[in-house]
């Protein structure tokens, strides 16, 4: 019998949910005693270290996606637009005469974590590596299985949040991501497109891509998730896809 077996970077409720969603099974991080087979979807989410070379978002493309630095490397070779950035800090400071400058302190921070805002003008202090600031007009997180997109939502201030960030935009800071906007305001094509190329850059099999679109620049990626969190909407058709792809095995 084909059945879906995830193996998690941690403990993670997305991937539990998964398993409960698809009637399949959790693989055990430590003293593990699977075998796969070959009737197995194996879904490797986002673990640097998932040993199996069979498996939905092989171990060593997920390691250089879940380093900022790794990635925008990995895309600016690719040609597809990412944040300016620089390990150096000479550079940064050239550019915070003119421009707002993020300090980041982390190459793999989550919800805006490790990161200093510079305002133009501001003196600027010793960081891992610093991103030019990018004036967006909107936020999306595109999700994308191979060449195509799964699923899509923007990101919108958290109703009756007292102090969103203006910068961060992270969940802590006062943000969502939101599905119903889109019905009257849909993504531009060029950020779809811009994310399943991402997707394929970085060797991945899936991954929720979030992407800043301004008008006059086009999109630009921030990052590529190989865990991305997963609830309601997002859930069911994360489901309905490995579902699919099990009963083809």
């Amino acid at each position: 019998m084909s059945r879906i077996y995830v193996y998690p970077y941690g403990p993670s409720n997305s991937a539990r949910s998964i398993v409960n969603e698809t009637d399949g099974w959790m693989i055990k991080r430590k003293n593990s005693q699977y075998v796969q087979k070959p009737n197995h979807l194996t879904i490797n989410w986002g673990s640097i270290d998932a040993p199996f070379n069979r498996c939905l978002n092989h171990p060593t493309a997920v390691r250089v996606a879940r380093s900022k630095l790794a990635t925008f490397q990995e895309l600016y070779n690719s040609g597809i637009p990412t944040l300016t950035w620089t390990r150096n800090q000479e550079k940064a400071i050239e550019w915070g005469r003119k421009y707002r400058v993020f300090g980041r302190d982390t190459d793999n921070g989550q919800g805006g974590s490790g990161i200093t805002v510079y305002e133009p003008g501001e003196p600027i202090g010793p960081h891992l590596f610093y991103t030019k600031y990018f004036r967006k007009q909107r936020e999306f997180r595109v999700h994308v299985f191979r060449d195509r997109v799964i699923c899509t939502s923007e990101k919108k201030r958290i109703n009756g949040h007292a102090n969103p960030h203006k910068y961060i935009r992270s969940h802590k800071k006062g943000w969502v991501f939101a599905f119903n906007c889109l019905k009257d305001n849909p993504v531009p094509p060029e950020v779809e497109a811009t994310a399943i190329r991402a997707v394929k850059a970085l060797n991945l099999d899936f991954g929720g891509v979030d992407v800043g679109w301004h008008e006059k620049t086009g999109p630009v990626i921030y990052e590529v998730n190989t865990a991305p969190g997963l609830e309601a909407t997002t859930l069911k058709k994360y489901a309905e896809l490995f579902t699919t792809l099990v009963k083809e095995l």
